[in-house]
């Protein structure tokens, strides 16, 4: 089982590598910035098992182009550069989630 820091390491990598290719055309950001989440799986190579799920899905005027945005750069992104030795630990990549919001385009 993976420590609280050890996950928190691990999304701190995940968010940095995704906001690489995560892009939102057109969102300044505003009152109503769609946040996205997703989950996915991803094998010990980086590369997604799957297509991510939506888990929560955006709200307001961007939801649509938030959540297609989202979907991509988590696809694009790949393979992902994580310790392959915290597999053998831990699955945590079976569960891989992130939210990305649109004002600052990457993850949160």
């Amino acid at each position: 089982v993976l420590s609280v820091r050890e996950q928190d390491l691990l999304r701190g990598m995940l968010r940095a590598q995704i906001a690489r290719c995560w892009r939102l055309p057109g969102a300044g950001g505003g009152t109503e910035t769609p946040i996205v989440t997703l989950r996915w799986r991803m094998r010990p190579d980086g590369t997604l098992e799957a297509d991510p799920r939506i888990e929560k899905p955006a709200s307001g005027p961007l939801a649509s182009l938030a959540t297609e945005s989202a979907l991509r750069a988590v696809k694009g992104c790949q393979p992902y550069d994580l310790p392959p030795d915290l597999y053998a630990a831990d699955p945590w990549a079976d569960a891989a989630t992130a939210s990305v919001e649109a004002s600052r385009a990457r993850p949160r």
